[in-house]
């Protein structure tokens, strides 16, 4: 027969059952909602140069009125007056003259950040390979519409690659580069054929960000 004791230490222990039983049932009323937020795409931007073009001018100088304005293609009008050589092979060059050389390229750059040089490149020294003594060269960049994006620049360096322009997104689109070559004045006739060997040159256009 149990005591009075019992039943109460009985009583307490079912209590405390029951309390740890209410307490267990309420770990499962906890609720829970999510919801997906469109955090959109990354997409990789673009560098291209591609579509050259060649056109050959013996020219005079700048803005002078024997020779016509230069225009390259429907909508580039170049701040440089020259005439057509019609057949470069043809052409003979002699001390004193200047033929440029106009090379147009159609580039396109897609990137916030991105910036690129338009680079001239050799597999020896520029100078070395272009000029072999005879030949002084120089160099000019035109946006789109034709602007001048920097100075007329002599190639005086030995490097193999030489940046011409810095790019950005803004300047995509055509672009036009001009090397002048001018056969030296000589007091002696020099005894060669040819005097520039246009396959040496390579343009590229160069991430720099």
């Amino acid at each position: 027969m149990r005591t009075v004791n019992q039943k109460r230490r009985n009583a307490v222990i079912a209590a405390a059952l029951g309390a740890a039983l209410l307490i267990g049932g309420g770990t499962y009323a906890v609720w829970y909602e999510s919801v997906t937020v469109d955090g959109g795409s990354v997409t990789a931007g673009n560098l291209e140069i591609k579509d050259p073009t060649l056109a050959t001018y013996d020219v005079l100088g700048y803005d002078t009125t024997e020779y016509e304005s230069i225009k390259v293609g429907d909508d580039i009008t170049l701040p440089i007056s020259g005439k057509e050589i019609a057949n470069l092979a043809n052409w003979r060059i002699v001390p004193g003259d200047t033929v440029a050389l106009v090379f147009s390229y159609d580039i396109l750059l897609e990137g916030d950040n991105l910036k690129a040089d338009l680079m001239i490149q050799a597999k020896d020294s520029i100078t070395s390979t272009f000029t072999d003594g005879n030949i002084v060269l120089h160099y000019q960049v035109f946006d789109k519409n034709g602007v001048a994006m920097g100075e007329k620049t002599e190639f005086t360096t030995s490097a193999t690659s030489v940046p011409m322009a810095r790019l950005t997104p803004a300047d995509s689109g055509e672009i036009v580069f001009v090397l002048f070559a001018k056969f030296k004045d000589v007091e002696e006739r020099i005894d060669v054929e040819e005097v520039l060997n246009l396959s040496a040159i390579e343009v590229a256009l160069v991430q720099v960000h």
